[in-house]
């Protein structure tokens, strides 16, 4: 046990992680953003949809939050694109309820984005909830090119529910996945050895997207394929 710990606290034990989560953004950079958006219909982005990953009622952004919405004022900055906030409220305290897509909301206007360029979803408390009310507003939007936008490691099993919430394929083939916040980190140094709390946050934090996973392909393969027969 005590090495399990030291093992998920230093920097070789959160890679082994979320090599598995990230293994399609090992060799990326956020610099390359443009250059891999190159490839898209028109060369323009009409929707980028933000995924919110956690807040506070003192409009502190977490972490992941705070990567997701730059990338994507930075994505509207050069494309002049809508975007999509989804993100309800993480906790029923009442000081606490505060919708992250509202907080989210709250620092683009003060960016400057205008209002009729920003929508919000306040309700979604999951990813499942965030897919199925994306699904709903994009289903009365004639949009081309659609990114959706979450931290690399919570990709995996957003395509997972996209793609068996989604049952349009001309829908699918308008969305491109965007990771950033990346954990996964490819040079070691002798500071990878010394064991770190936030490595076993990181740590716990990819093994409860591993659970995650594995939780919504039981549920695909047995409770809802039953619920729509």
């Amino acid at each position: 046990v005590c090495f399990l710990i030291y093992f998920l606290s230093t920097d070789f034990g959160k890679n082994f992680i979320f090599y598995f989560l990230e293994k399609e953004y090992i060799d990326y950079n956020v610099k390359d953003i443009v250059s891999n958006l190159k490839g898209i219909k028109n060369n323009n982005l009409n929707l980028v949809v933000v995924l919110a990953a956690g807040g506070d009622y003192r409009y502190q952004l977490s972490e992941d939050s705070y990567d997701r919405l730059f990338i994507a004022y930075f994505l509207y900055k050069r494309y002049n694109c809508d975007i999509f906030l989804s993100g309800g409220a993480i906790s029923n305290n009442i000081n606490l309820k505060v919708p992250i897509s509202n907080i989210m909301y709250f620092y683009l206007q003060n960016l400057g984005v205008p209002k009729k360029k920003i929508f919000i979803d306040d309700k979604s408390l999951d990813t499942f909830q965030n897919i199925n009310n994306l699904k709903k507003f994009i289903s009365n939007k004639d949009y081309d090119n659609i990114i959706i936008l979450t931290s690399s490691y919570h990709i995996p099993r957003t395509k997972l529910l996209f793609n068996k919430l989604i049952d349009n394929d001309k829908l699918k083939s308008k969305v491109i996945f965007l990771g950033c916040s990346f954990k996964y980190l490819k040079y070691y140094d002798i500071y990878s050895f010394i064991p770190s709390f936030y490595n076993l946050y990181l740590s716990f934090l990819g093994i409860k997207e591993y659970f995650g996973i594995i939780y919504y392909y039981f549920y695909f393969y047995n409770f809802y394929r039953l619920k729509k027969s």
